[in-house]
């Protein structure tokens, strides 16, 4: 951003001076630049000109002229100051035309998105996932990274949820996350294993740490449940008829329970087999080692 002064924005508020100390005169080196400057009508709207100005010497101080209005600035703005730097440009035997140069032999060869992936391994070092990972696993020799697998398959759900086979042969492929070129399809299914088999140990230390980032308060907290069915047959032993929220008794089915703070913070869920035929009405021991009170809702 330029300086304010006066009313007048620079736009390139640059200006070098060297004195040649001779006598009784003094020199100066003089590079131009551009300024804003805005003037106020009287039914209180502004108008805003864009100057070309250079700075001279006047009564021994330094003084900004103005060498050419080159007009509005809301009118060079669609297009005209862009060819107006284009034909300047053909003048410059240095800068410009190294720049010109240099951009034609500039070449994209793919974009990829990294923004969301910048983001969401910020938070995950926050929660302390990647600590908890390595702690978990510390022991076990595995051919692949297990975090890895999981970073990526949570980033999918957060930006753009699909299948873990769209994930490997759509989705990462306008992603640019390194750690998971050396990834396999199996690897996710796989890491989805080492999740349910460290399902507790992890929603605890996530607990705890959320309370101690956002003093969650945790005195009475809620469960609820909702069901989601299966297009044929489903898990073996984990599906089953029963009452269905989605008014599909006709499918095999299963029950997931979410227990959250009041503020509706998760802390723990379980997925649980649908109870035939009756309504589920039951409340799993999610509170293990919180201390706190539970309301079925």
């Amino acid at each position: 951003m330029g300086r304010r002064f006066f009313g007048v924005k620079s736009v390139v508020p640059r200006v070098f001076v060297k004195h040649l100390y001779g006598k009784h005169e003094h020199a100066m080196m003089v590079v131009p630049c551009f300024r804003q400057k805005t003037f106020k009508n009287k039914d209180g709207s502004t108008r805003t000109y864009l100057q070309l100005v250079e700075s001279v010497r006047q009564g021994g101080r330094v003084r900004q002229r103005v060498v050419a209005t080159l007009g509005r600035l809301e009118d060079l703005q669609d297009g005209r100051l862009d060819a107006l730097i284009e034909n300047l440009a053909r003048f410059s035997q240095n800068t410009w035309r190294r720049l010109e140069e240099q951009a034609e032999r500039l070449n994209v060869r793919w974009s990829k998105q990294w923004g969301p992936a910048l983001i969401f391994e910020r938070l995950w070092r926050e929660a302390e996932l990647d600590k908890a990972f390595a702690a978990l696993l510390e022991d076990r020799q595995l051919a692949f990274d297990v975090a890895e697998a999981v970073f990526t398959m949570v980033l999918n759900r957060l930006t753009d949820p699909c299948s873990k086979r769209g994930l490997v042969r759509q989705w990462l492929q306008g992603v640019y996350r390194p750690q998971a070129e050396q990834l396999e399809l199996h690897h996710y299914y796989r890491a989805l294993d080492v999740l349910a088999e460290h399902k507790e140990a992890l929603e605890d230390r996530l607990f705890a740490r959320a309370r101690d980032l956002f003093w969650t308060e945790v005195d009475v907290v809620m469960w609820d449940a909702t069901s989601t069915y299966f297009e044929g047959r489903g898990p073996e032993g984990l599906a089953a008829y029963g009452y269905s929220r989605d008014k599909r008794p006709d499918r095999p089915q299963l029950v997931v329970g979410v227990l959250m703070t009041r503020d509706g913070y998760p802390i723990a869920h379980e997925v649980s087999r649908a109870t035939p035929p009756t309504r589920p009405r039951w409340r799993p021991s999610l509170t293990r080692s919180r201390g706190v009170s539970t309301y079925a809702g």
